[in-house]
């Protein structure tokens, strides 16, 4: 993320992948779910991020797709602020 005064990267998750199909959609969803409930942008790129990496670690697209309590202990587990 760049903004006027800083760069900030993340680094990702490490997961093992099983399909990369959608894993964009995933994390434009999980960032817009996460702003739309007002997380900070940094937390919402991270849940993004969370959303896409689980998104890779099944085959099929559709079933790929976390539900919240999936992502939140995801999340918790993988990431410390």
């Amino acid at each position: 993320m760049v903004t006027e005064t800083h760069v900030r990267h993340w680094p990702s998750f490490s997961v093992q992948v099983a399909s990369t199909v959608a894993a964009g959609d995933a994390f434009n969803g999980g960032l817009a779910a996460a702003l739309y409930q007002e997380h900070p942008l940094e937390e919402a790129v991270l849940r993004g991020m969370a959303t896409a990496a689980l998104s890779v670690i099944k085959p099929e697209t559709q079933a790929s797709m976390p539900n919240s309590q999936t992502l939140q202990a995801f999340h918790s587990e993988n990431y410390k602020y």
